[in-house]
């Protein structure tokens, strides 16, 4: 390895566990950055502050969006990684595939999307109230979006 090797790997694999978490992917993304919290410290290798701060903002959300013994057995199974294999699970592509909606969910977020109220979506698709708020929330959550004005961007662009 030159001097320059584990810096790389570091910031890509640690770039991918960004992008999984992003895409919904919590646990793959906590596995990955745990991982290269322990390469880190085997090598010596500090993160600068605005990265390492962005790193523990995704784990934060990652606190929240899983459950404790989820994200515990993520941080065990990322630290007991080694280069190789982060390396291979980085390079999975389905780290970057889109989160799954189902046709249901995407049928609620279409009409969101359009300016409908949860009431409107509800009447519109002859389903209660309480399934279209469940709907709304559950995509949000796999989306990483806090909003109606997000979810509406998103299924814009989608």
């Amino acid at each position: 390895m030159t001097a320059t090797t584990p810096r790389a790997v570091l910031e890509s694999v640690e770039g991918r566990g960004l992008v999984a978490m992003l895409s919904g992917r919590h646990e793959l993304g906590v596995r990955l950055l745990a991982a290269c919290q322990q390469m880190r410290a085997t090598w010596v290798v500090p993160s600068e502050t605005w990265w390492r701060r962005k790193r523990d903002a995704a784990l934060d959300l990652a606190r929240e969006s899983l459950s404790p013994p989820a994200f515990q057995r993520a941080l065990g199974a990322g630290r007991a990684m080694d280069v190789r294999h982060a390396l291979e699970t980085a390079l999975d592509k389905e780290i970057v595939q889109e989160p799954v909606l189902s046709d249901r969910q995407r049928m609620v977020v279409e009409l969101v999307a359009h300016g409908l109220t949860n009431a409107q979506v509800a009447a519109k698709l002859g389903i209660s109230h309480r399934t279209v708020e469940s709907h709304v929330h559950n995509v949000k959550s796999v989306l990483n979006l806090s909003s109606r004005a997000q979810l509406t961007a998103w299924a814009q662009s989608h």
